[in-house]
């Protein structure tokens, strides 16, 4: 996992922006699953719906502040 260079949030200074790059290494014997899956992808997956994730009662909050791009529950 890196991360790029840090930058304050233009809405709320007290919070830092930045873009999360994720390297997902697997054995070649280790990429196929059943149903025709790749092992990388479904782990990309995984890890997409966590930063994606939101509640519905932080859905509300957010937006009832402006805000437009909902994301990292699990990292916020």
């Amino acid at each position: 996992m890196t991360f790029d260079n840090f930058s304050p949030n233009r809405r709320d200074p007290k919070f830092m922006d930045c873009t999360v790059n994720f390297d997902i290494i697997c054995y070649d014997d280790e990429w196929d699953l059943e149903g025709f899956q790749i092992r990388p992808l479904v782990i990309a997956g995984y890890i997409d719906g966590i930063l994606n994730s939101i509640s519905n009662e932080n859905k509300t909050a957010w937006q009832n502040k402006g805000a437009s791009n909902i994301k990292l529950s699990g990292m916020g």
